[in-house]
């Protein structure tokens, strides 16, 4: 969990860490995240909630309007949270390159969930070079999905 978020970040993980009781828990993250897959801008918002889930590592869920959807292409994959509900999916596309089932979103969360309904996750691997990620790390789950890079928005502190 440390080296997907800062310090200060954590506070919020410490603060309202997933227990049995509440088992999942959503912050607004207060600062721009950017991802880009091969170079294109795939996300960019201001607006991503941090979902911290037990037994889990946290997960950025981002607004629709933030995020590029025209690279979007729904596939039939579906999940099943019991405590989110049922996932879709959708892949990437950028160029001639497809990876496939690295966004999903609960467009019909179970109630309780409301608050990440449409919202889209990623997952995806590595951080902007340069950036203090330097290290092969995570926001979600290690995947088979590569070739993502996340930064800070200039103008901001940087991660």
């Amino acid at each position: 969990m440390t080296d997907a978020l800062e310090d200060r970040d954590l506070k919020a993980v410490a603060r309202h860490r997933p227990s049995s009781d509440h088992p999942i828990w959503t912050e607004p993250y207060p600062r721009r995240v950017r991802a880009f897959l091969d170079g294109v801008a795939v996300v960019d918002s201001t607006r991503a909630l941090l979902l911290l889930e037990a037994g889990h590592l946290p997960v950025y869920y981002f607004p629709p309007e933030d995020v590029r959807t025209d690279v979007l292409e729904p596939t039939d994959t579906c999940t099943h949270c019991p405590r989110k509900g049922d996932a879709s999916y959708w892949s990437i596309r950028v160029g001639e390159r497809v990876v496939r089932d690295a966004v999903w979103s609960y467009q019909d969360p179970l109630p309780g969930r409301e608050d990440i309904k449409g919202y889209l996750a990623f997952y995806w691997i590595g951080w902007t070079p340069g950036s203090r990620r330097t290290t092969r790390s995570s926001s979600t789950p290690a995947t088979p999905t590569t070739g993502w890079t996340c930064s800070a928005a200039p103008g901001t502190s940087g991660w």
